[in-house]
């Protein structure tokens, strides 16, 4: 004969199986549905160095909602460079104000440059933007990124913080 507090454990146990089975498919769907995020990118023409054919990399800085193809008109970055040898270097004034069209046909306001590669290892390119202002959240909103570029086969320095506010 059940008693009382047995017959709440196996409503308990009932309960449960569902409501984990709910958990689950929103969790699912929470990953499956379209990010509608902003990203800041750094995206390299190459990403690993092997030959020394290969040591001028051009690198594409922009801001994007990557899922949709749709870009976001950026401002010139309060900093950009590279993090090799264990010192920074700016490269901030070799950036050149470029445009590219996003998926609806926009004109996108972004930035470009080349960069050589002077020494084996790794290689972080860093950019901080300007603040920009979600409405969504109410505050300003920066992000700060980095990009690895690996050369001849020394992998060492990818983890490396650099001095940003958040890495």
């Amino acid at each position: 004969m059940m008693n009382c507090t047995d017959s709440a454990l196996v409503f308990l146990m009932r309960l449960t199986r569902p409501l984990k089975l709910i958990g689950t498919v929103l969790a699912f769907v929470g990953v499956c549905a379209p990010a509608n995020a902003h990203f800041q990118v750094i995206k390299p023409s190459l990403e690993i160095v092997s030959t020394s054919k290969e040591r001028v990399i051009d690198l594409d800085v922009f801001f994007t909602h990557p899922f949709q193809g749709l870009g976001l008109d950026m401002k010139k970055p309060v900093q950009f460079g590279v993090f090799s040898g264990g010192k920074k270097h700016d490269l901030l004034n070799t950036l050149k104000q470029t445009r590219f069209n996003d998926v609806e046909g926009s004109s996108i306001k972004a930035f470009k440059t080349s960069h050589r590669i002077k020494s084996p290892g790794d290689h972080i390119f860093y950019v901080q933007p300007q603040p920009y202002w979600e409405e969504a959240e109410e505050t300003h909103i920066v992000h700060y990124t980095k990009t690895v570029v690996n050369a001849f086969g020394v992998e060492e320095g990818w983890d490396q913080e650099i001095g940003l506010k958040a890495e």
